[in-house]
């Protein structure tokens, strides 16, 4: 398997196995020696995990040493910076030396430097979710690896292309781009002299496999690690490619063929007598086994191989290893109805980073939930489970907006397809009447006659066309601005009607599990729980029916006098179930017998989205403060929280994006913006502290 960092250095780094002790440049004459000295060095930090701290300071002197005309070795140089950065999180510094990497690459061709400086940053992007600068990375890539001159550049353009729809599980466009990288790494072997080994086509075939096997077609996955197989043949295992026989084995097992499974197992044990190096590899495999067992519900023999994956784990010191196999025995102790054991090995991985399996982490709290319900502890069981819907609502939010935009994309690819169909049309009249010109050559005078009512009837047809034109674009837009609109709804749905339910839901659940332990008075606080998340329910289909009323040109407000203390109450009513999750508490300081000119029920949903966005801003055992203030012109409604500030020019920025309702918790505040632009009420954050926050809610005598 290529490392998805080295495998691209290794093209023009000269990595060694010396120790990683400094040159003493005093021994060397000349500045090149010197450089080249020190870049063979910053190389050897670089594939060692623990010296990445090290190497940034080193890069930082190797850029000293470096004449300002020596662009391409500044390029390297910021190249190792960045990835120094990156790998020890500090993404700031590494967007900045990746960046001057990625242009300094440019301005001396050398592609090479471009595209890792690109594929880091794509990574580091998509880690700070810059949904438009991953964007523009992956389309620059893919323009090196369209347009570029050597094969070469153009296959590792495209091999970077792949592994970052990959790392995002996008298998299907993984697989398109890999397909074309594989392609022209061939055409590479017969056109560039340098490249003369076959090893790295037999990668590309098992890394494809293993993107076939994320898809399930365990089938075509073992047609391509049959042709990895020919060409690493005895490499395996004693190379680089150490998940041969890996994907081979998940292949079987997905065929539900253990047996041929458990050659490839035995393979890869034969090979520790060779390398001592393949502890996360035998732990995957043996988890691999775990897993299959475990999903055919034979505990004992899941149990037996998680053992092993866990031990050889631990040997390999390897994270991401043993916390999938600690995820694994979490979920057989759940089974074998260990239920506080299986909590303890849960709840030990759940400090490690689930930036790219949400899914994963959204299973393991789903597993702690039902261990604690069957335990009787509910507060916890429901803990847990609300932060599994929370997650599995945002991965069914981004998954919508996918389905959205893979809609959108179709819809184009048809309307040019039908553009094309239509010049091809045009041309056909175009060349028959030529032909009808070239016939009546002969008679000029009936040739000019012709002519001229032909003239005449393509004037009145362009005027006829341009008219149709004009109403197709109004209807056009007419259109597009109603796909907007149901977009934005269906977004609205997804995201603000599943939790109000979930909640329902899983207060019915624990009433249901065993109703006979809980006394009047725990029925009658879950029964007041239920009826509140049942408002809540109540209160935000509210919402999405004056959002859409908003969104109508009929749109109306009823202005009348109203009373402001029991709006507030109201909202904090509605609100109490959130209130009580993280123990806030109110200081309320509203002036009695307030009233302001204004619509009710726009005013409530103004005041319930903001108090629900203090309430998620504030710390646990947080205190809001609610006040009113009585103006010469106008009535304010101020409400106080503690936690990071959020300022005035933040939420511009925020109603001006229209990207932001994919946000958590952007509907709201769009909603708010909208029905406060509508009513005449002025929407205004200060931030009093650096840790705290207070909204004004500006309403007009």
């Amino acid at each position: 398997m290529k490392p998805l960092l080295l495998g691209i250095f290794t093209l023009f780094f000269i990595a060694t196995n010396k120790a990683q002790v400094a040159p003493d440049l005093s021994t060397y004459k000349s500045l090149n020696e010197k450089v080249n000295a020190w870049r063979t060095y910053c190389n050897e930090l670089l594939t060692e995990t623990h010296e990445y701290r090290r190497l940034i300071s080193e890069a930082k002197k190797g850029l000293t040493l470096i004449p300002d005309d020596s662009i391409a070795k500044k390029a390297m140089f910021n190249l190792f910076a960045g990835c120094a950065y990156e790998n020890t999180k500090q993404f700031d510094s590494a967007v900045f030396f990746l960046n001057r990497a990625a242009t300094l690459s440019r301005k001396v061709n050398k592609t090479s430097y471009e595209i890792t400086a690109l594929s880091r940053l794509n990574y580091v992007y998509g880690y700070l979710r810059n949904a438009v600068m991953v964007n523009n990375t992956v389309k620059r890539m893919s323009e090196i690896g369209g347009q570029s001159a050597s094969v070469t550049d153009r296959q590792l353009a495209m091999d970077a292309v792949a592994r970052y729809y990959g790392n995002i599980n996008d298998y299907e466009k993984a697989i398109e781009y890999s397909i074309i990288a594989t392609d022209l790494y061939k055409e590479a072997l017969k056109t560039d002299t340098l490249i003369t080994s076959t090893i790295n086509l037999g990668y590309d075939y098992s890394n494809l496999a293993n993107l076939f096997n994320q898809l399930g077609q365990y089938s075509k996955a073992i047609d391509y690690l049959n042709q990895a197989r020919d060409i690493i043949g005895d490499q395996a295992l004693t190379g680089n490619e150490e998940t041969l026989y890996l994907y081979f084995e998940q292949s079987f097992l997905g065929l539900d063929k253990p047996d041929s499974a458990k050659v490839y197992y035995k393979l890869m044990y034969d090979g520790m007598t060779k390398r001592d190096t393949l502890y996360a590899m035998l732990s995957t495999a043996n988890f691999l086994y775990g897993n299959y067992f475990l999903n055919k519900n034979k505990i004992d023999s899941a149990y037996y191989y998680s053992l092993k994956s866990r031990a050889l784990a631990i040997k390999s010191e390897d994270v991401s290893v043993l916390t999938r196999s600690s995820e694994l025995m979490g979920n057989i102790y759940y089974k074998q109805g260990r239920y506080k054991e299986a909590i303890t090995e849960l709840k030990s991985i759940l400090g490690t980073s689930f930036e790219f399996y949400k899914d994963s982490y959204a299973g393991i709290h789903k597993t702690i939930s039902d261990c604690y319900a069957q335990q009787k502890i509910w507060d916890s069981a429901y803990a847990h489970y609300k932060i599994y819907s929370e997650v599995t609502d945002t991965l069914m939010h981004a998954a919508a907006n996918k389905n959205f935009a893979d809609a959108e994309a179709k819809y184009q690819n048809k309307e040019k397809q039908q553009e094309i169909t239509n010049k091809n049309l045009l041309l056909s009249v175009a060349k028959k009447e030529q032909l009808w010109l070239v016939s009546g050559i002969g008679l000029l005078a009936l040739s000019a006659v012709l002519l001229f009512i032909n003239f005449r009837n393509k004037k009145k047809l362009a005027v006829l066309l341009q008219e149709k034109n004009n109403t197709l674009e109004q209807l056009n837009t007419r259109l597009d601005e109603a796909n907007q609109s149901k977009a934005k709804l269906f977004s609205i749905i997804s995201h603000d009607l599943r939790s109000p339910i979930s909640q329902v839901y899983q207060f019915l659940k624990l009433q249901q599990l065993n109703p006979d332990a809980l006394s009047a008075e725990q029925k009658n606080s879950l029964t007041e729980k239920i009826q509140t998340a049942t408002g809540s329910l109540l209160e935000t289909m509210e919402d999405l029916l004056i959002w859409s009323k908003t969104q109508m040109s009929a749109f109306s407000i009823n202005i009348q006098e109203v009373e402001i203390i029991p709006v507030i109450q109201s909202c904090q009513n509605l609100l109490q179930l959130n209130s009580e999750a993280k123990n806030i508490s109110y200081k309320n300081d509203l002036l009695l017998d307030t009233t302001a000119k204004t619509d009710s029920y726009y005013l409530q949903t103004i005041v319930r989205n903001l108090l629900q966005n203090a309430i998620k801003a504030s710390p646990q055992n947080g205190t809001i403060n609610i006040a009113t203030v009585q103006e010469p012109n106008s009535i304010t409604i101020s409400i106080l929280n503690q936690g990071s500030a959020y300022t005035q020019l933040q939420y511009e920025q925020f109603i001006n994006d229209t990207d932001s309702t994919k946000s958590f918790n952007g509907l709201g505040l769009h909603l708010v913006h909208e029905l406060s632009q509508k009513t005449g009420i002025q929407i205004a954050y200060v931030t009093p502290t650096e840790t705290s926050t207070k909204v004004n809610i500006i309403i007009p005598a």
